[in-house]
């Protein structure tokens, strides 16, 4: 049985309760999910779910439901329980009524036919690929890895016209990598896509081994002194989403939170700093046409040559400031399908974009006089407000005169990320995706290198 007549028939309930407007987000997943325990496969699970939400609009007064689906009944129940809510909640008087939508919005192809029937013997074949390429030679073990390759489907109807309908795949890898020996070095790699053919298991298996042999290698920094820092995708997408992101929400704007609240129009990065949300890239793990409120989504400039040029909006928050949405409501995950009927609306870039620049990686490397090049943060994390970060450096390769010297680890990355988009240095041409992110290298001068 398809979502619609779950979807359909909750919308019918909860007008017939009383709901003057009444929205119904449905979501269907399946996966497998494999799990790799000292090197070899431990086990390979096979899961399906599929939910409603419900939000329904009653004299003023809003209420909201979530539940797992089995029958259609339960798709009544949860038009029931949101009315219920709405019944005993305080008046909203901004929120008048949800996203309308536009048929025909553009959609990017985001499923895989290969990546959507992969079998368990499938996904056993692509761990055994990597394990074995990561274990060659007998100096690395994998302690641990999972592979998630999923298949999802969701469908957005409410009273304002909107009824959206769309699938994806997506597949999703994090394995850690150990070095033999008194004091192991650790690697770890991570891998986003939504098809199948992006994955190279030889090739990030190889990058795995690389990666633990090289933090073997470390030896701790020592001294205080600042330089410039090159960041790689997979850590500068946590940076940008914990802080940038934030400040880009509406809701944090309205709530006076967002660093850039009363800075539209203003600098807030180096001619460098290019910043857009294009749900159309079709690389990207959450691409799509309609948002999660069945709004249609939009390509728009944040930042451009350093310039804040917008923010992005969910229903409720366009209404608070007497604007359009711009397709940013979201309940999906961009590593796990399931539950995204349970999870709340946040506002959240589709694909989080930084424009690339020119150079290859060597090519920023060679101009570098004094810094560094990270490979691992212990957790890359900024203080949304403020911008502040102290961020451990697991291991990264000191740079002196456009050459790498060696490898470090045991030092302190410590700085404010607002400031240091004022002064980067250069952006690098190669992208990739990490997340809800499609990010290339970034150079960043004037970082602060505290080691014992």
């Amino acid at each position: 049985m398809s979502l619609e007549p779950y979807v359909k028939k909750a919308l019918r309930v909860a007008l017939a309760e009383g709901a003057s407007d009444a929205e119904v987000y449905g979501s269907r997943a399946r996966s497998l999910l494999l799990y790799v325990d000292d090197g070899k496969i431990k086990n390979v699970e096979e899961r399906m779910d599929q939910g409603l939400a419900v939000r329904a609009i009653k004299s003023k007064k809003i209420g909201q439901s979530s539940i797992t689906l089995a029958t259609v009944r339960d798709a009544e129940i949860c038009a029931q329980t949101a009315i219920k809510l709405a019944n005993v909640s305080a008046p909203d008087p901004v929120f008048k009524h949800f996203a309308p939508s536009i048929k025909g919005s553009p959609t990017p192809i985001t499923y895989d036919k290969d990546l959507a029937s992969l079998s368990q013997e499938g996904i056993c074949s692509l761990a055994n690929d990597i394990v074995n390429s990561a274990m060659e030679g007998g100096e690395v073990k994998v302690p641990s890895g999972i592979i998630r390759a999923a298949v999802s489907q969701n469908m957005v109807l409410n009273t304002s016209g909107a009824e959206t309908e769309g699938r994806s795949t997506m597949l999703y890898l994090h394995f850690t990598a150990m070095t033999e020996g008194t004091d192991p070095g650790e690697g770890v790699r991570f891998h986003y896509s939504n098809k199948l053919p992006d994955l190279d298991c030889v090739s990030f298996g190889v990058g795995l081994r690389n990666s633990a042999q090289e933090a073997q290698r470390a030896e701790h920094f020592r001294g205080q002194e600042r330089m410039t820092v090159i960041l790689p995708p997979n850590e500068l997408a946590d940076l940008l989403l914990s802080s940038v992101a934030f400040s880009l929400s509406a809701e944090n704007v309205n709530k006076q939170r967002s660093a850039w609240a009363k800075k539209m129009g203003e600098r807030v990065g180096s001619v460098q700093f290019n910043l857009v949300d294009d749900p159309f890239d079709e690389r990207g793990m959450c691409s799509s046409g309609y948002d999660d409120e069945g709004a249609p989504t939009k390509r728009k400039e944040l930042v451009d040559r350093g310039v804040l040029k917008g923010f992005m909006y969910d229903q409720y928050n366009a209404l608070l400031s007497g604007k359009e949405s711009t397709g940013n409501a979201s309940r999906r995950d961009p590593t796990d399908p399931h539950n995204a009927y349970r999870r709340p609306l946040d506002i959240d870039p589709i694909n989080l974009v930084w424009e690339p620049g020119s150079k290859r990686l060597e090519g920023m490397v060679m101009e570098v006089e004094r810094g560094m090049l990270v490979d691992k943060l212990a957790s890359a994390e900024v203080n949304p407000i403020t911008g502040a970060f102290g961020l451990e450096v697991r291991c990264a390769k000191e740079i002196v005169k456009g050459e790498v010297v060696r490898t470090i680890d045991h030092a302190l990355l410590a700085g404010n990320f607002y400031q240091a988009l004022m002064g980067i240095r250069e952006v690098g041409r190669e992208q990739t995706v990490v997340r809800n992110c499609i990010l290339p290298h970034v150079a960043f001068d004037d970082l602060e290198v505290i080691g014992a």
